[in-house]
């Protein structure tokens, strides 16, 4: 597991063009929106708790970067039960940043399993489930790039990683915990260590998440179904396309309520898996004249 990744810094001769400011209609979200983004993440959590489906990952690594080696590899089950957990001989060093972090050193892993050793059970242990990481886009990279130096190309390493569904929790839980970073135009990302006690072992950051999924199911119990959103105005950077069916008046009732700013988003499926974009289906429905919102 790593921290929340920053932008890497770009080459001294390189002339890059400032990154764009967010659109003003994407910086705050209204108290509505904020709660409303707080019991969605809530019903996620105490769902997932009810999964057996659903493991929880961490890895400890030779580098912050993705380009590292798994050092160290836990597997949990949703209640905390290890499934997995092993300490790896990576046969290159330990970079000091990552090692100020986890405290593995060469030393330690001298007789540690190569990966090769542990590939199998971590496949037994991950394909096929829900994979929950603090931070999973960093652990899935890490991880299919050990399956790709292992079976010999990067295409083989992500048809391993894409035999799991992997979840991030680091993700939900800033929409849980609700601080708004106007820079980046989206809820803050917190480390696992400041708000789920981890010790930075991989069965340790396990257990971490365990804890901070639970306590985000028990606020599910209070928070009811949520406050609706308010539409945000449209502007060019946050726009989606949407196709309406339905019968002609239908279709010309709900388009005039998004004019008018009296429609919101009922329903949403989840993203196809392997698509670039972001497509999705759901239900969009209009409120009458007068109806109040939430």
């Amino acid at each position: 597991m790593a921290p929340p990744r920053r932008a890497r810094a770009a080459h001294p001769r390189a002339r890059t063009a400032p990154a764009p400011r967010p659109a003003q209609d994407a910086v705050a979200p209204s108290p509505e929106q904020a709660a409303a983004a707080r019991a969605e993440a809530a019903r996620w959590a105490a769902a997932l708790t009810r999964d057996p489906n659903a493991v929880v990952l961490d890895t400890e690594t030779t580098s912050k970067a993705e380009r590292g080696r798994v050092v160290e590899v836990a597997v949990l089950d949703i209640t905390g039960r290890e499934l997995l957990r092993t300490r790896v001989n990576p046969d290159v060093p330990i970079e000091a940043e990552a090692a100020a972090v986890h405290g593995i050193t060469a030393a330690q892993l001298a007789d540690a399993p190569r990966f090769s050793d542990v590939a199998d059970a971590l496949t037994l242990a991950v394909a096929g489930r829900r994979v929950i990481c603090w931070n999973a886009p960093f652990d899935r990279r890490v991880l299919a790039g050990e399956y790709a130096r292992l079976l010999g190309d990067d295409e083989a390493g992500e048809a391993w990683a894409a035999r799991a569904r992997w979840e991030c929790a680091m993700r939900r839980h800033a929409a849980w915990h609700g601080t708004w970073c106007p820079d980046r135009a989206a809820w803050t990302w917190h480390k696992l260590s400041a708000v789920g006690a981890a010790d930075h072992t991989a069965a340790g950051d396990c257990r971490a998440v365990v804890r901070v999924l639970a306590d985000m199911a028990r606020s599910a119990e209070q928070a009811g179904p949520g406050p609706v959103p308010h539409p945000r105005p449209h502007s060019p950077a946050r726009s989606a396309r949407v196709r309406l069916e339905g019968t002609r008046a239908d279709v010309e009732a709900v388009a005039q309520a998004l004019r008018e700013g009296r429609a919101h988003v009922e329903h949403l499926d989840e993203p196809a898996a392997g698509r670039r974009g972001y497509l999705a289906y759901g239900r969009l429905a209009a409120h009458p004249e007068g109806t109040p919102r939430a």
